[in-house]
């Protein structure tokens, strides 16, 4: 699932650095290159990015005042995606005897 995963952050990185959201894009991409040191902890900070005001779930992808539709339908499957997997591989590690 790991390779699953850091191919759904590039894309999700792809997306946003195509659309000027440099801080999140960036953000995503160094979280791509981290899962590879510390993988569960990675997991953990990725999922946290979806909670709370001005979180990556609030996200809209805009262009000179306009919302982008295509581009936010896609940006929102995949942030449905990555929340899918990262639930079910956190569920999967917490569960494996250590």
């Amino acid at each position: 699932m790991k390779d699953e995963i850091q191919a759904l952050l590039m894309r999700i990185s792809t997306l946003l650095l195509a659309n000027n959201e440099n801080v999140w894009g960036l953000l995503f991409l160094d979280f791509s290159e981290r899962l590879k040191e510390n993988y569960e902890y990675t997991l953990y900070e990725i999922k946290n990015q979806f909670g709370g005001a001005g979180s990556f779930s609030d996200l809209i992808l805009m262009e000179k005042g306009k919302m982008l539709s295509d581009e936010n339908n896609q940006l929102s499957k995949m942030q449905d995606e990555l929340y899918r997997l990262l639930k079910k591989e956190i569920a999967y590690l917490s569960s494996i005897d250590r």
